[in-house]
């Protein structure tokens, strides 16, 4: 894993994780192609407003990392967003 942030204080980062840690963690996230994986403290919040805005999301799992969910643009590239 590799962190890029301005600083250790900054509340957004970018993530660069190894692929076969993302598919032991079973998101639901392809790993053919580069992923998103988004993080909030605002989880629930944030699943009710994509959800109410008619955008595909799919059910709340809850894995070892916590709670995770997926959802997809208009082009049908899925994301996944978890709880921080």
């Amino acid at each position: 894993m590799v962190k890029l942030a301005p600083n250790d204080d900054a509340q957004t980062a970018i993530v660069l994780q190894d692929k076969a840690k993302v598919d032991e963690m079973d998101m639901g996230v392809s790993t053919d192609t580069p992923s998103l994986i988004f993080a909030t403290t605002q989880f629930d919040e944030l699943f009710n407003r994509l959800k109410d805005s008619q955008v595909t999301v799919g059910d709340i799992m809850t894995l070892p990392m916590g709670r995770v969910f997926n959802f997809a643009d208009e082009e049908n590239n899925y994301f996944a967003v978890k709880e921080v």
